[in-house]
């Protein structure tokens, strides 16, 4: 498993915010080649990295 190697700013909103902000962070990081294409991701360590659950990840 590859290991990521960005680290955003934890998020404190809640509900569709949370979820919306995470995407465009995850949009984000792909775009910029901070999780490259075609790699394998781990949603506990997105969700660790990005200081959610798991649930609101999913969403995102």
């Amino acid at each position: 498993m590859q290991y990521l190697t960005f680290a955003p700013e934890p998020f404190q909103s809640q509900g569709r915010m949370l979820t919306e902000n995470v995407f465009k962070q995850i949009q984000t990081a792909i775009f910029l080649g901070q999780i490259p294409a075609g790699s394998k991701i781990s949603e506990p360590e997105l969700a660790r990295i990005y200081g959610i659950s798991r649930g609101p990840l999913r969403e995102a």
